[in-house]
């Protein structure tokens, strides 16, 4: 095969990030228009990394189809190839992102990294730990803000690169052009760089809290539970002992209310003062499991964890702050009451109807796994119960001793 022509000097995407920063400018602007372009041809849709997009000298850049972009990242042959193309590469718990928001972010790291000579996702290393830690720090939108390192940056600039860089939004190109090519909009002021100063350290010391649960949660978790446990049945037996039921003068109506509220409470051991003969055992389990998780995170997050959905509801229910959850009871309803005689002495049958919220499994243990934020429910599912609860005197005071599930 002759290929006749004249020869074409052509840098690689790569290579354009090697470049001193004042050389990078022109590529910059070329590569946003050709992002522009490409926005219309679905065949060069590929993954951007550092061979899929070439410049000339002269500003022009040569886009690779789809199919060739593909067969070359599987096939990259250089470790600081591939690093590269994991640090242009966004990851999002929210769903699949499109290839526009895909570009943007690279173009968006270049962007960042020419203000302030650095990457916004530090890649440390290529073994799998350093991989999954640089994910992590991708799905909290762990990026220093630029105006931190580059004090003089624009404000219209820092925020674009923060939309960008965070996925919480994706910018018009026109503005991004406008604002990249001659930003006039002023500069921080020395007071609001300290608040966003504050506001960094606070969000990178909660990171490295979590991740420290993470890495270490099922060591945390094994001793919180035999402590909470321990103390738990400690105190149970003690008050059981000396001081009179919890329930006495209660009406079987209120017993049931404070069981069903004292889940929503996290305080199993005011449910265990409520029931004899063991009842309802799976739903005080579930309640240890979720007031141990949300003692041992809210240790190290200094934030609630769970979610009373009662309260969530009432307050028309907004979008869940980052890293909490539903937990609990809501619309619980008194729809029946009667009375029986067991062989030796009266009981009380209650009928009861409510919702009850609880994260999907693998969510609890997970805070660093977000939800897609336009869910106001997040990884919360609701399951409709409709229940029997059984009432009995023991210690002359109501107490629950069966629940029977209706449908």
């Amino acid at each position: 095969i002759t290929i006749t022509g004249p020869w074409i000097d052509l840098l690689s995407l790569d290579q354009v990030f090697s470049l001193p920063p004042n050389d990078q400018q022109k590529f910059l602007s070329s590569w946003l228009t050709a992002i522009e372009i490409v926005e219309n041809y679905p065949d060069f849709q590929g993954p951007v990394f550092g061979g899929s997009w070439l410049f000339t000298t002269d500003g022009r850049v040569m886009v690779l189809p789809k199919q060739w972009s593909n067969h070359i990242l599987h096939n990259l042959p250089e470790p600081s190839q591939r690093m590269l193309a994991k640090q242009l590469t966004p990851v999002s718990a929210g769903g699949t992102l499109s290839w526009n928001h895909k570009a943007l972010f690279a173009w968006g790291t270049l962007w960042y990294k020419r203000r302030t000579q650095t990457m916004p996702y530090p890649l440390e290393g290529t073994g799998e730990n350093h991989l999954a830690d640089h994910s992590r720090k991708k799905l909290a939108g762990i990026v220093k803000p630029p105006q931190l390192i580059e004090r003089s940056l624009p404000g219209k600039t820092a925020d674009l690169l923060k939309a960008i860089l965070t996925l919480s939004a994706i910018p018009k190109i026109p503005e991004l052009r406008t604002s990249f090519l001659k930003d006039n909009s002023p500069a921080f002021s020395d007071s609001d760089l300290l608040e966003i100063q504050k506001k960094w350290d606070g969000s990178a010391k909660r990171f490295q809290r979590i991740e420290h649960v993470r890495k270490n949660r099922t060591r945390l978790s094994v001793w919180a539970l035999v402590i909470t446990i321990s103390l738990g049945l400690l105190v149970s037996i003690g008050q059981r002992i000396l001081t009179p039921p919890l329930s006495r003068d209660w009406s079987p109506e209120r017993v049931v209310i404070q069981y069903f509220n004292s889940v929503n409470e996290l305080t199993p051991d005011i449910m265990d003062q409520l029931v004899v003969d063991g009842a309802g055992r799976p739903l005080r389990r579930t309640v240890v499991q979720m007031f141990t998780t949300a003692r041992v995170r809210e240790a190290y997050e200094f934030r609630r964890v769970f979610i009373d959905p009662e309260q969530w509801i009432s307050e028309g229910k907004p979008t869940l702050p980052e890293g909490t959850m539903l937990f609990g009871i809501a619309g619980l309803v008194i729809s029946d009451v009667s009375t029986h005689v067991l062989p030796d002495r009266d009981a009380v049958r209650i009928r009861v109807e409510f919702d009850f919220y609880i994260p999907e499994p693998g969510e609890i243990d997970s805070p660093m796994v977000e939800s897609d934020r336009s869910d106001p429910l997040g990884n919360t599912s609701i399951q409709r119960i409709v229940q029997d609860v059984f009432l009995r005197k023991h210690r002359n005071a109501w107490h629950i001793y069966a629940f029977e599930d209706i449908f």
